[in-house]
């Protein structure tokens, strides 16, 4: 699972730049960067009230159901 709490403290806390978060977290910059922006369109801010559930929901909401023909 990725370390996405842990990612948005350090860029939040720490400032750290996109390499160096996926250097300490182990993962791409792109991933940094997309975890990133999942958490501005969610109006996620720092520091983070919520549970490690509802913060998934919140970064990843379902995009819809789907329906067999």
């Amino acid at each position: 699972m990725l370390k996405t709490r842990e990612i948005l403290r350090l860029r939040h806390e720490l400032g750290l730049s996109l390499r160096e978060i996926g250097q300490v977290c182990s993962c791409g910059k792109t991933t940094v960067l997309e975890i990133l922006l999942r958490a501005k369109r969610a109006e996620i801010v720092w520091p983070i009230e919520l549970s490690e559930k509802q913060l998934m929901s919140r970064l990843y909401p379902p995009t819809g159901t789907r329906t067999s023909a």
